[in-house]
């Protein structure tokens, strides 16, 4: 979910020079998709949510009580909502909400901002998973409170170091038949981002497909099944391992375990 007036509300107010760049906030979910091999959409606030098994709402800074209700009700039907930083910080106007972030979200997400930091880039702050999987924390932190009662509240990922050294940075909560994750800090790469959804869609029960580097796979309904486009973005020979028998529909070829693409090629599967 990506909303231009939110857009616009961090870069009239980006609280650092590195933080003037909204794609900070949500790019690196949405590449974290595209790497896994998922399909995925690009809608406005006001998008019909029905059908998504997984709703990302990174940085959804502009957060009136209409948009609020229709995201719990979302995660309350099965849904799996994940919320980033920043979320909820102010309403549709602009203005902050009087307890702070995540405003209208706070029982959803089972949490309450209760302060936050833009930190220079060597700050060395990480963050560490419950697998055991550490990343290094970006250039936006957040303290993040639970809310009584905090058992329905687990903690994924905590703070290592420093003030915030075990305090909550990454929090889950069940809200109905759904759930919801609210992520309190930035990385600074793609790998916190990718490493939280894959979670996700886990339970999701989605299986991220194993591609090479720079080759990109999309699914689309066809007159006769689904259609997967398949390209490679990249100067190299790729293989791509194929789970089931297909026929390539720009040559008519038959393809079975292994499709080889040439630099900057492209196919069309269908299923044999």
């Amino acid at each position: 979910m990506r909303s231009d007036a939110s857009r616009w509300a961090l870069r009239q107010q980006p609280l650092g020079t590195q933080l003037a760049d909204p794609d900070l906030y949500d790019f690196p979910y949405y590449r974290a998709l595209w790497t896994m091999g998922l399909d995925v959409d690009v809608v406005p606030p006001d998008a019909d949510l029905t059908g998504y098994r997984v709703v990302v709402a990174a940085t959804q800074a502009l957060m009136d009580q209409d948009l609020a209700d229709r995201l719990a009700r979302y995660a309350a039907g099965g849904g799996l909502l994940v919320l980033s930083v920043r979320t909820g910080l102010k309403d549709d106007a602009g203005h902050v909400w009087p307890d702070g972030a995540p405003g209208p979200l706070a029982d959803l997400c089972g949490v309450r901002v209760a302060e936050f930091d833009a930190p220079p880039a060597d700050d060395g702050q990480a963050i560490g998973f419950e697998d055991g999987a550490w990343f290094e924390a970006g250039p936006w932190r957040e303290r993040l409170e639970r809310l009584e009662p905090v058992e329905g509240t687990w903690i994924v990922a905590k703070y290592l170091q420093g003030y915030l050294a075990d305090e909550p940075a990454i929090v889950s909560r069940l809200h109905g038949e759904g759930r919801v994750w609210y992520c309190g800090t930035l990385g600074r790469g793609p790998e916190l981002a990718e490493h939280l959804l894959r979670s996700v869609v886990a339970h999701a029960s989605l299986v991220p497909a194993v591609i090479p580097g720079n080759v990109e796979i999309r699914t689309r309904p066809g007159p006769r099944g689904p259609l997967r486009f398949v390209l490679n973005h990249s100067a190299e020979f790729k293989a791509i391992g194929l789970e089931e028998d297909a026929v390539e529909l720009l040559t008519g070829a038959a393809c079975s375990g292994i499709l080889e693409l040439p630099p900057y090629g492209a196919a069309v599967l269908a299923t044999a």
